[in-house]
């Protein structure tokens, strides 16, 4: 349920100038209600990193698929980076999940899964084991520097 705030010129001026440059944009000039993450989010949890883990072996399905374009972390002269976001219900209907990809495991395997039978806009992917996770250990080329590394697959 929204929770009335306060609307005073004060409290934009002490935003910091990049979110009322921001705001300025989309012609907002005050603010006038918070919402609680769960309204804003209809229920659906972020899972970032290894927090996929929990969707391993699990049943459930991919209810949404939609492709974006990135330049977080493009370097110059690079292509633009592409990445997926999956909506994923748990099929005992207990996890609503918003997954975010964009390596060789869920982004490759989501477009492969595209290209072969159309986006699947209003059908549910069904992944009756959920994903699989592959833990290896990642060199940076440049410095040569070693840390832990996992790629998420449909299983």
């Amino acid at each position: 349920m929204a929770k009335d705030v306060a609307t005073t010129s004060g409290f934009l001026a002490n935003l910091p100038e990049d979110v009322r440059k921001a705001l300025a944009l989309v012609g907002a000039t005050e603010i006038d209600q918070v919402h609680d993450v769960e309204e804003m989010t209809g229920g659906w949890q972020l899972l970032k990193k290894d927090a996929k883990e929990r969707l391993v072996g699990v049943n459930c399905y991919v209810v949404k698929m939609a492709f974006n374009d990135s330049d977080y972390g493009k370097v110059a002269g690079e292509a633009t980076r592409k990445f997926v976001v999956l909506h994923i219900l748990t099929a005992d209907m207990s996890g609503r999940y918003v997954v975010v990809d964009g390596g060789t495991g869920l982004y490759e395997q989501s477009l492969a899964w595209c290209e072969a039978n159309g986006n699947p806009d209003g059908k549910a992917v069904h992944l009756p084991r959920g994903f699989r996770v592959s833990k290896y250990t990642y060199t940076d080329e440049n410095t040569g520097e070693e840390s832990p590394a996992s790629t998420y697959y449909f299983d």
